[in-house]
């Protein structure tokens, strides 16, 4: 499983970090010379940043490793004292250094600091090589389990019922337990891991306050949009919910997710109730903030784990796919098929919803022409278009923000990332239409109140799904069981997420250079500001 390519003991001296960057450069061959570059110059600044930091004479150790699950890592390690080298930054600008760089190290993005066991520990995450992407996999999966099922045609019909219902459905509700088994824990430790962040924002004054509150209000308009797409494609029955009125059941609702107790949801695995457990759980940390070192670093400890699970549950999507659509194939009205555009259709309608009141209020507020405003984020989008990655964009995205709108890089460094962390306003409505497409593929009637449930379920869940890929897929099973969905027709929606999940970085992060320039307007920390 782990590949060790390098392993290097050195001191900080000029001539060792020269050997120590050239053995590096020599071991990366096999990389694009655009990206061995990239991966010197950021060697060289870390042990240059090292050597202000520990001294001349300190010794590191430089170890280069290929892990299957975790990908190529460079790691350089110090023992001493806790000192974070990357924080290289003026006093004013430290603090909030710290916590961006916290956040990074949260979602495993960028370069990583950790303190483990008396080391200063630093890791590059190196590019991967060139495979099939998530998606492609899920779709060779598709096409292998429609080929099945066209062959199983042509075997007689016991031995077809065999195969079927003795081999794969059993196969796949054991997959579908174990993946739900894992969302949970993984939600849990993302919340507490996430409320923390938010301390750590909040907690820089002015600033950090004014950006929670601004990404906020994009998921109410999420909220108000989510509904609307759910009504022109399944549209609610009076007669489903006659007896009760609309408030009432939302009120049910409400006290169904408050626990009696820390227990018992726990054992019966609730997922909204364990949610609840989590969001009072890091709220009573954020009060203790300062007080529990220990629990900090630990935190930190579970929100790498988190990372770890997401990518194991993330290995198995295709097989789990392939085996989900020979199952779910005698239990589904196949006509109800061909009406999945509609759902497709008006999932791109709430996000134009959602990304036109963005781009609008911040052409409002900051009183530029549309036009000027427009064009810088054009190289990002297309980026994130062709690699599905909002930290591909990154260096495109830094330079439509500083360099052509004048946003103060302080409040880039430090608002971007935690926007990657917590901006996700068009997957709660990409999660929200999936539970709602999956409702009717299932033929579950519905009412207003259970339209009103998918949409705030989807603003959870997309709050608390972990900004790594995959995390819409393994939300998924909560939005179910919290509506009440059979956990079968779970591939149905990982499809769908998948297929159109392409489109949401671009998307989320075009909306969220708008949010930077806008907050850049706000807070007064635009260089290029006419007024």
């Amino acid at each position: 499983m782990v590949k060790e390519i390098l392993r290097q003991q050195s001191t900080l001296t000029d001539c060792d970090i020269r050997d120590l960057v050239a053995k590096v450069s020599s071991a990366a061959e096999k990389y694009p010379e655009r990206e061995k570059l990239r991966l010197v110059l950021t060697l060289e600044q870390i042990l240059l940043n090292c050597q202000s930091a520990f001294g001349k004479e300190q010794r590191i150790s430089c170890v280069w490793t290929e892990d299957f699950f975790r990908g190529s890592r460079l790691t350089i390690s110090s023992a001493g004292q806790e000192c974070n080298p990357l924080l290289m930054a003026d006093e004013e600008d430290a603090e909030i250094v710290e916590v961006t760089q916290r956040m990074l190290n949260n979602i495993g993005l960028g370069t990583q600091y950790q303190y483990l066991r008396g080391h200063n520990v630093i890791t590059i995450k190196l590019p991967v090589k060139r495979k099939l992407t998530l998606l492609h996999q899920i779709w060779i999966a598709a096409a292998m389990a429609i080929l099945t099922l066209i062959l199983l045609r042509f075997v007689p019909a016991e031995a077809a019922k065999i195969f079927t219902d003795d081999f794969v459905v059993r196969v796949f509700k054991k997959m579908v337990r174990i993946l739900s088994m894992l969302a949970t824990p993984m939600i849990f430790f993302a919340l507490i891991t996430g409320i923390r962040n938010i301390g750590n924002v909040t907690a820089l004054g002015h600033m950090g306050k004014t950006v929670c509150l601004r990404l906020a209000k994009t998921y109410l308009v999420a909220a108000i949009a989510i509904p609307l797409a759910c009504m022109v494609t399944y549209p609610p029955s009076a007669e489903v919910g006659r007896g009760a009125s609309v408030f009432g059941n939302l009120f049910q609702l409400v006290l169904d997710i408050i626990p009696d107790d820390l227990v018992t949801p726990l054992q019966l695995n609730n997922d909204m109730q364990i949610i609840v457990i989590a969001l009072f759980a890091g709220t009573v940390l954020l009060m203790m903030k300062g007080e529990t070192p220990q629990f900090d670093k630990l935190t930190d400890e579970l929100a790498n784990l988190v990372n770890r699970m997401m990518a194991l549950a993330c290995k198995g999507l295709p097989v789990l796919i392939y085996f989900g659509i020979i199952a779910v194939s005698a239990q589904m009205n196949t006509e109800r098929l061909w009406d999945l555009y509609r759902f497709a259709m008006a999932m791109f309608g709430a996000w134009i919803i959602i990304t036109s009141f963005v781009v609008l209020r911040t052409w409002r507020l900051v009183g530029r022409p549309l036009k000027e405003i427009l064009k810088p984020t054009i190289p990002a989008l297309l980026i994130n278009l062709a690699t599905s990655s909002q930290m591909a964009a990154y260096p495109a995205s830094e330079k439509c923000c500083k360099e052509d709108w004048g946003v103060d890089p302080k409040l880039f460094d430090f608002a971007f990332p935690m926007g990657v962390v917590l901006y996700m306003p068009n997957g709660s409505a990409l999660l929200a239409m999936a539970a709602w497409m999956m409702l009717y593929l299932a033929g579950i009637p519905v009412d207003s109140s259970m339209m009103i449930k998918v949409s705030v379920l989807g603003v959870i869940a997309g709050i608390a799904a972990p900004p790594i890929p995959g995390s819409g897929l393994i939300v998924l099973p909560i939005m179910m069981t919290g509506v009440g969905i059979p956990l079968e027709f779970m591939p149905l929606g990982v499809l769908f997420i998948t297929i159109f999940g392409h489109f949401l970085p671009a998307i989320n992060g075009f909306c969220l250079q708008f949010e930077m320039l806008a907050l850049g307007k706000k807070l007064g920390m635009l260089k290029n500001d006419p007024a």
